[in-house]
């Protein structure tokens, strides 16, 4: 059941000032949104009211919030579809005109936004309310979209710290026996099948064990340590971890020369790097290089990674970087998401596409320098 409530004037609701802007354009008694908060797996209301309005009354606001609710639930079929609807319930006030605006949404009346005034609005008012309503509806549906992204992090997060051990333990006991197999099978040349067997065993656990400690540790490097710092130098850092890997197929990693500084955290960006450099090992063709360029961009910088590999299929572009998903065998699915989490968290945006010349290449952007001199403080978001 929904009730007229006052929230506390110390709590800002991301729809409270696209409501007090309807409010005051409309110069309505109420307005309120109704829609389905994810992250607490519940109908919520949002209600801004001129207290201090002389057709107001606690009463016929209750009555009216109930009214609409009953008409959204048995799905009354000039509510089905997104557009200013005008309401005359037997609660509402002689006079009077409430108007309501359904919202696109899997379940029909799930969302929608009533908007009470003291006499029936004309047709200028009303086309100008109806865009509002509309934007307002984009606005819900975007904050909509982070709280379901929030509740699915947290419950990844919480499921990962619940099966810490029984996530490694496993782990450990595979790399254990693959172990104890490869040392029973020896040289031999007539066990070579099983021995390549054996070691896809071993590799593809220590994948496994890596791209969980990365998960794991996003939480284990206690506060963020933002600062500027040269990318070369952090770069190079990188490429010398991954030289077995790239003697291992005759790679080469080419870096510019060009000095640039980047603002952030030099340990999660590192990772960001490390992931990016690993999936284009992965995917090249032995005696090919693998080639880093970047460049400022006004407040922002612009860091590409190219490989000369089959590039990415165009339908898997959009799906790269959803967990656990895998192009390679033996890959976790885990990488990538990690790394556009943290860019994520800088402020930043990665990407991958096809490079015209051939071969896969990410591309991402960071701050120049720190975001805060002109952006504000915008908060952290951790997975």
């Amino acid at each position: 059941m929904l009730v007229a409530t006052s929230p506390p004037t110390s709590v800002l609701h991301p729809l409270d000032p696209h409501l007090h802007q309807i409010q005051a354009q409309t110069g309505a008694i109420a307005v309120w949104v109704v829609y389905w908060h994810h992250h607490q797996s519940e109908r919520s209301q949002q209600l801004v009211v001129n207290h201090q309005h002389p057709a107001y009354h606690p009463g016929h606001l209750n009555r009216l919030l109930q009214d609409v609710q009953s008409r959204y639930a048995h799905r009354d079929p000039a509510l089905t579809r997104p557009s200013l609807q005008l309401l005359n319930p037997t609660s509402l006030p002689q006079g009077h005109g409430l108007y309501t605006y359904p919202f696109n949404s899997p379940l029909p009346g799930e969302t929608y936004s009533t908007i009470w005034c003291a006499e029936p609005l004309e047709q200028a008012a009303q086309d100008a309310l109806s865009t509002a309503c509309a934007l307002l509806g984009q606005i819900l549906s975007t904050e909509q979209m982070l709280q379901q992204r929030t509740a699915r992090l947290e419950m990844l997060q919480g499921a990962l710290k619940r099966s810490r051990h029984q996530l490694r333990n496993p782990l450990a006991l595979i790399q254990l026996y693959a172990g104890n197999l490869a040392l029973g099978l020896g040289e031999n040349p007539a066990h070579a099948p099983l021995q390549q067997q054996v070691r896809v065993i071993q590799e593809t656990a220590q994948a496994l064990g890596e791209n969980l400690q990365k998960l794991l540790s996003l939480h284990d490097q206690g506060e963020w340590q933002p600062e500027t710092f040269e990318l070369l130098e952090v770069m190079q850092d990188v490429v010398q971890n991954l030289t077995d890997r790239c003697q291992a197929n005759n790679l080469t990693i080419e870096l510019p020369e060009t000095p640039l500084q980047v603002w952030g955290d030099r340990w999660r960006l590192k990772q960001v790097f490390e992931i990016l450099l690993c999936n284009g090992i992965a995917f090249s063709p032995p005696d090919s290089p693998l080639t880093w360029q970047w460049q400022a961009e006004g407040q922002r910088v612009l860091i590409t990674l190219r490989d000369r590999g089959p590039g990415i299929p165009p339908e898997q572009l959009g799906e790269i970087f959803q967990p656990f998903y895998s192009q390679r065998p033996g890959g976790t699915g885990l990488g990538l998401a990690i790394a556009q989490d943290l860019v994520q968290q800088h402020y930043g945006h990665l990407w991958a596409q096809n490079h015209a010349q051939g071969g896969a290449q990410f591309c991402l952007t960071l701050p120049h320098h720190n975001p805060e001199r002109q952006l504000g403080v915008l908060g952290e978001f951790c997975l």
